[in-house]
């Protein structure tokens, strides 16, 4: 089993390598030469192989969280290879998505809550003076006001999208882009 402490101990080699794990089949730890680790997900459907990227491991994805996802996509590949095999049909590509469970409530659930920990923790800390501004002014005049508010699960893509288009229209495809990144 890929455990935290197995993952320290995980060490770069001059090409990348993958380690699979023992008690998930198909969840996979993959250790690039940089030293960076990330976790992925492999299966077969409709006679293809299939690997999904779960995330870069670190301070904002455990190994266990990476498990949990990887567990999911392996159950929605699985539901959707059992669909296949029932009705015939192809899947056109596109595993079906179960819902994932709801987060704990004392997790960050508001976009301004998300935004707040997006500056302290990585614009301020990593990022130069003008570059940490200019996305505090993008989020102050652009995202906050439109979704501030809102639980950050109930923002759909096509919000985003709409959002995106309308910037593009009054700002210009410069402040467009910045402000969906």
């Amino acid at each position: 089993m890929i455990t935290a402490a197995f993952v320290r101990e995980c060490k770069p080699r001059a090409t990348m390598y993958e380690v699979t794990c023992e008690a998930l089949p198909g969840f996979i730890l993959r250790v690039l030469p940089t030293g960076k680790k990330v976790a992925l997900v492999r299966y077969r459907l409709d006679g293809k192989d299939h690997r999904e990227r779960i995330g870069l491991l670190g301070p904002a994805l455990s190994i266990d969280e990476a498990r949990r996802r990887g567990a999911v996509l392996l159950a929605n590949a699985a539901v959707a290879a059992s669909v296949d095999e029932q009705s015939g049909q192809q899947a056109a590509g596109k595993p079906a998505r179960l819902e994932q469970p709801e987060s704990a409530p004392s997790q960050i659930t508001t976009v301004r809550e998300l935004a707040q920990r997006f500056i302290s923790d990585y614009a301020d800390v990593h990022l130069k003076t003008g570059s940490a501004e200019n996305y505090k002014e993008h989020l102050e005049t652009v995202i906050l006001p439109a979704f501030g508010d809102r639980d950050f699960r109930s923002v759909k893509k096509a919000e985003i999208a709409a959002l995106h288009a309308k910037l593009k229209k009054e700002r210009g495809p410069s402040v467009a882009n910045t402000s969906s990144a």
